[in-house]
């Protein structure tokens, strides 16, 4: 009897472990990472390329670097149309938590941080009295910034990642340089000094929030006009990377 009662407990035993084992569904894989592209940020003169580290099921963290190249543009001043050249160069780093327990997709909330710094340079030609004139261009932003974005990710055919960033509000501390001289000019009198100083301020009142904020100087004796700002900048990030899943 003993014997029989021992032969079903090691029979039950072996059946309980048995069903544990067939019945147990592997976890899918962890995708830890993947690397993105912001095409829109070719139009502010920088290839924006980032990447994605997952390390826990709803949470990231994301870096993007922004890589500066030259990009011609189109600027009014004076009622004539100039080419200007502009590049950026950019870091930005973030938190990311997903809503859900999905794998790299849905909608998240990403803290981040960024340094920008924005170069600007280019000849603006304009009229001085009754002359043509020509300006030297340049102008030099640095900034860091906070931020808190809203957005959504994609994930199509398990590789391809669509990246959408709805809304981010971000506060910065930034400092902008600008100076235009003269350099076709002899000499400014008063009057030329006046007139070219209301042409430059009426360019850069047209910067949003800010404009009215800059410090005209004008220096007859150089021929230069510079603008300068420091202070906290509002702005808002929003658009769309694409990038593959590893």
């Amino acid at each position: 009897m003993k014997k029989i009662l021992f032969l079903s407990l090691m029979i039950m035993i072996t059946v309980s472990s048995y069903s544990q084992e067939v019945t147990r569904v592997p976890c899918p894989p962890l995708r830890t990472y993947a690397i993105k592209i912001a095409p829109a940020a070719i139009m502010f003169g920088k290839v924006s390329l980032g990447g994605e580290y997952v390390y826990s099921e709803r949470k990231s963290l994301t870096f993007y670097v922004g890589v500066p190249f030259n990009k011609t543009g189109n600027v009014s001043f004076d009622e004539d149309v100039s080419k200007v050249g502009s590049k950026t160069f950019s870091i930005m780093g973030g938190y990311r938590y997903y809503l859900k327990k999905q794998n790299m997709k849905g909608f998240y909330i990403e803290p981040f941080i960024k340094y920008l710094n924005h170069k600007g340079e280019g000849v603006l030609e304009g009229t001085l009295g009754p002359k043509s004139v020509l300006l030297d261009y340049n102008s030099d932003y640095n900034g860091i910034g906070l931020g808190a974005q809203l957005g959504v990710q994609f994930i199509i055919g398990k590789k391809l990642v669509l990246d959408w960033f709805l809304l981010g509000p971000e506060l910065n501390s930034g400092k902008i340089n600008s100076s235009f001289r003269d350099i076709t000019s002899s000499d400014w009198s008063e009057q030329d000094a006046t007139e070219i100083e209301a042409d430059i301020e009426d360019v850069l009142q047209d910067i949003p929030l800010i404009g009215k904020k800059i410090e005209v100087d004008v220096n007859g004796s150089t021929k230069t006009v510079t603008g300068k700002y420091k202070g906290l900048l509002p702005g808002i990030r929003s658009g769309i990377s694409i990038g593959y899943r590893f």
